[in-house]
């Protein structure tokens, strides 16, 4: 097979793969528009975990979901901070709009001074709280994250049952 060939091939198949993992179901409401919102989620009754919710147009059961973890410059206790540049800004202006999975970009508090790896529970109860709330496929769980967020992406995922 050709170097052109086998590329097309890889890009093809590509395709195929990122249309079965985000396909919306045939049934979906064709009205329902995508959302965009900031929470928090209580962990104790001192400690919350401050959130932004992409949720996709025509959501149902069974969704994947995206979590994101920030880089540094992410990390404080105003959740705004997370739509001034990057992924979470271009979600947050609706150029993600067609991505049929929920996305979450949770925001560090500023007294982790340690990074994700000092956080990772808390991630994990938010997933599990997401799951929980959109019944989310837990076989379509996808945690990415930018430069500080990647290295919490190995904390994170470490933490969680396979």
């Amino acid at each position: 097979m050709t170097y052109q060939k086998r590329n097309s091939c890889i890009a093809f198949l590509g395709i195929l793969l990122l249309t079965v993992f985000f396909a919306p179901p045939a049934h979906a409401d064709e009205t329902a528009a995508a959302s965009f919102a900031s929470h928090s989620l209580a962990l104790s009754a001192t400690e919350n975990i401050d959130y932004w919710l992409f949720e996709p147009k025509n959501a149902t059961a069974d969704m994947p979901l995206i979590v994101y973890l920030h880089g540094g410059s992410g990390r404080g206790d105003d959740i705004n901070k997370l739509t001034q540049n990057g992924f979470c800004m271009w979600v947050s202006e609706g150029k993600f709009d067609d991505v049929p999975a929920y996305i979450v970009f949770p925001q560090l508090a500023s007294k982790y001074k340690a990074g994700w790896s000092a956080n990772q529970t808390d991630v994990q109860k938010l997933i599990e709280n997401l799951v929980k709330i959109y019944k989310i496929d837990t076989d379509r769980i996808s945690l990415v994250g930018h430069s500080m967020g990647g290295t919490g992406t190995l904390a994170v995922a470490s933490a969680l049952p396979a």
